[in-house]
């Protein structure tokens, strides 16, 4: 696992360090399988945990939630059925799904559907998306944040 290389206590960082891990995963045959039709699904029934590796399928939300440095930011998951929640826990609060999300990245509604929701996007599997939900994060955040 690489180290993070941007500051994560700001939600340009997170978005950043989000942007670089999607494209790193693109290019790792032994990363999760990206899918943005799922926060996190265990594919290897003989796995108990999803991790960063194959048995795992997962969008941009959904690996972020694998990602040991924002897990220790309070950004987790709940594991049920072999598919996977995100959990922001934050100041003694849980937040979960969507609005984890958007407390975890300080995200409107109207900005996280356009970065990670699956009908935004015409395919939603594949190295292919992942590398284009990548771009949209980094154009977000140098048109929208700066």
């Amino acid at each position: 696992m690489t180290p993070s290389t941007h500051d994560l206590s700001t939600p340009k960082g997170r978005l950043l360090e989000l942007a670089q891990l999607l494209r790193r995963n693109a290019y790792d045959p032994m990363g999760v399988v990206f899918n943005l039709e799922h926060w996190i699904r265990v594919v290897d029934r003989g796995s108990v945990q999803p991790s960063l590796n194959c048995g795992t399928q997962a969008c941009a939300i959904g690996l972020a939630c694998l990602y040991p440095p924002f897990q220790e930011l309070g950004l987790s998951y709940s594991l049920g059925l072999a598919l996977g929640t995100p959990i922001y826990r934050h100041e003694g609060r849980v937040y979960t799904k969507w609005d984890a999300v958007m407390r975890f990245f300080k995200l409107s509604y109207t900005d996280a559907t356009k970065l990670f929701f699956a009908w935004e996007y015409s395919v939603t599997s594949g190295p292919s998306v992942e590398l284009e939900v990548a771009k949209r994060i980094q154009e977000y955040v140098e048109y929208s944040l700066e």
